[in-house]
């Protein structure tokens, strides 16, 4: 690595990664607008040139021997069949699989993103080689070690949660923009807004227009409500009732860091847990998320809290207590990993009772953790039939006749979400998702060169280091198993099914980059150090330049070209197939009880729905927004209206997504 042959090697592959991370960029942004034939010719030649560049690369620079040395030192420190293991979980990782279209984008976007892996494998084994002959950066980091130890906890715990609130914020400003991006969103909003004003459903509106002026997952069966649980949204209407929606989140972020810390305080000691903040705080993935509208920095927060208090409450039952708090608020958020987190304490729970006859204190821990179930059954039964009647697979049957049951069957799922390999849900689909999920992962986790799926899998089959405890690594499987029967990958920002196990994934982290520096002949603390840049200067300006940035082509923009109607009060009619998706931005502007002067529907194009608003609201005017253009519609039924025109009210047009 010293010889003059190799000096430029580290340069070399540095530029080679950014140049590729910026042709993702423009892909993105203008690859799109490309004609569909030539996607076509173009996508197979971009695979052949990003394959002949990696052969000329291999012939020309010195790189074959950095590379045979450094995994050399990896398969030494791990293991030649623990070493196979992280290569596979390593491939896994980096495959983006297109399920439907492999030509356009698909391949195109498979090739970019084993490309961009590769070559940030390369620069990664290239880059920890130069820094472990580095005197002066190692003894920085012993410096930093050291100071780190001596500081005091409180200030490291106050300065982590204050830079957690201020980075979520910033994202949820600068780049996702504090609006819903998704539907859950929306819905969520929704409900909150009802709770807010000291109800549990809105007042019962037309019957006849009522579907067409809400948003998905919202229903009017007899009154308003969102069919997901009721634990996040009474959580953010305390944001709606101060104007404030966009708060929330980022304050549960910052309270997360210290309930992480005396998590794994209580499992690998306050040393490590340090650490582990650290790592918290340069988590691209936990700090989007938190940016967003999206329940799982609660659920994360929760979950959290009944660890603590389920691990503390042996020896005090107020911590037992404020630990089956917890696990209340993650049923009435995420029932799913509520029940797999109640069944995994119940069986700790026996196995101590039955082997050292204690934990009498910690039934406190399950006699407060039934107030989520019963809470759960009583919004169910106040919305539905019974305390069983799910209001969300309620949804799914009467709206599209399918299931969103758990399990396996050709009527699981919708048919055309994102992906589809076959009628329903079926083992080998998920399989699919767990994969999808994976490689989620191993982009958004840490945005580190070469992805996180190494680090994970060098933590996974560590030999030496603090051990993961076994309880803890067969939650995760429930958890992973579970999700694995369900039709969805859910993927949003990230794995976002298994942002509850972001605890886990540290600790497999921590242990990757102990296995990394110990290789390379360094600290995990020097590779993190030398990685951690790559995630603020790379990864975090690529993603909100691209996929973040007004996330789905949602935008304030969108909302703004259409919330304002020529004459008041009115009705607007919305295209949902508008590529600004207009009227996902204007429905969210309905009130819950429908008593906006201006209200927003959906243009179905059927006469029906036109004779049902009439009918419902004669006093309003009828307008169409279609094409960035109002159109008055008749003033009444059967009676042609008068188009305004583009010349007379003509949106603003942008490009959706950036």
């Amino acid at each position: 690595m010293k010889s003059a042959s190799a000096k430029w090697l580290l340069p070399f592959w540095l530029i080679s990664y950014l140049t590729v991370q910026a042709a993702v960029v423009w892909s993105y942004h203008y690859g799109r607008e490309l004609p569909r034939g030539a996607w076509l010719g173009w996508a197979p030649i971009a695979g052949a040139l990003a394959i002949g560049w990696l052969i000329i690369a291999f012939v020309i620079m010195p790189t074959r021997p950095a590379i045979r040395s450094g995994i050399a030192a990896l398969v030494g420190e791990v293991g030649q069949g623990r070493a196979i293991v992280v290569a596979a979980l390593a491939v896994i990782g980096w495959v983006w699989t297109p399920s439907r279209d492999w030509l356009r984008p698909g391949f195109m976007t498979m090739v970019l993103y084993l490309v961009v892996n590769l070559m940030g494998f390369i620069l990664l084994l290239i880059l920890l080689q130069h820094v472990s002959y580095s005197v002066r950066l190692a003894a920085l980091a012993r410096q930093f070690h050291g100071r780190l130890m001596r500081l005091r906890s409180s200030t490291l715990l106050v300065s982590a949660s204050v830079w957690c609130f201020a980075a979520s914020l910033l994202l949820c400003y600068g780049v996702l923009r504090p609006i819903p991006h998704v539907w859950d969103e929306a819905a969520y909003v929704f409900q909150a807004r009802i709770f807010a004003e000291g109800h549990l459903t809105s007042a019962p509106t037309p019957a006849g227009p009522s579907p067409i002026l809400r948003t998905y997952f919202t229903w009017d069966q007899p009154r308003g409500y969102s069919v997901f649980p009721p634990g996040w949204a009474a959580v953010l209407a305390a944001g709606v009732a101060v104007g404030w929606t966009w708060l929330v989140n980022p304050l549960l972020a910052g309270t997360c860091v210290p309930l992480l810390y005396l998590f794994v305080r209580e499992v690998w000691g306050p040393g490590r847990a340090r650490y582990a903040v650290l790592l918290l705080c340069v988590c691209p993935f936990f700090l989007c998320m938190s940016a967003s509208l999206m329940a799982h920095t609660l659920s994360l927060l929760a979950a959290l809290l009944a660890g603590v208090g389920f691990l503390r409450g042996r020896q005090s039952w107020p911590l037992a207590a404020v630990g089956g708090l917890g696990l209340a608020t993650l049923f009435l958020t995420r029932p799913l990993e509520g029940a797999l987190f109640a069944c995994f304490f119940s069986g700790l729970f026996l196995r101590n009772l039955v082997r050292h006859c204690e934990g009498f204190r910690r039934a406190v821990f399950f006699l407060v953790a039934c107030i989520g179930p019963l809470l759960w059954m009583g919004f169910n039964r106040a919305v539905g039939s019974g305390p069983l009647d799910v209001p969300v697979d309620r949804y799914f049957e009467q709206t599209w006749g399918v299931s969103n049951q758990l399990g396996f069957g050709a009527n699981r799922g919708l048919a055309d979400w994102f992906h589809y390999l076959g009628p329903g849900h079926s083992p080998l689909e998920g399989l699919y998702n767990l994969q999808f999920n994976f490689h989620s992962a191993n982009e958004k986790l840490w945005g580190w060169p070469g992805g996180a799926a190494i680090v994970l899998a060098l933590g996974l089959v560590a030999r030496r280091g603090p051990r993961i405890p076994r309880g803890v690594l067969a939650l995760s499987l429930m958890l992973i198993a579970a999700y694995g029967l369900y039709w969805y990958h859910g993927e949003c920002l990230g794995p976002r099914f298994y942002f509850v196990l972001l605890p886990v994934m540290i600790l497999l982290t921590y242990r990757g980059l102990s296995v990394l520096g110990r290789a390379l002949h360094t600290t995990g603390l020097t590779v993190a150090a030398t990685l951690v840049p790559f995630t603020f200067l790379v990864h975090i300006p690529r993603y909100g330049l691209t996929h973040f940035q007004n996330m789905r082509g949602i935008s304030a923009q969108a909302r703004d070209a259409v919330r304002d109607p020529p004459e008041r009060p009115a009705i607007v009619l919305v295209d949902d197939a508008d590529p600004h998706h207009y009227f996902f931005c204007a429905v969210q502007l309905n009130d819950p009880d429908l008593k906006n002067d201006v209200l927003f529907a959906l243009d179905r194009d059927r006469s029906e729905d036109i004779e049902a608003l009439r009918r419902a609201y004669p006093d309003r005017h009828l307008f169409r927004f279609r094409g960035g253009a109002w159109e008055r519609l008749a003033t009444s039924v059967g009676t042609p209206g008068g188009g305004l025109g583009p010349s007379a009210r003509q949106a603003p047009h942008f490009r959706a997504g950036f």
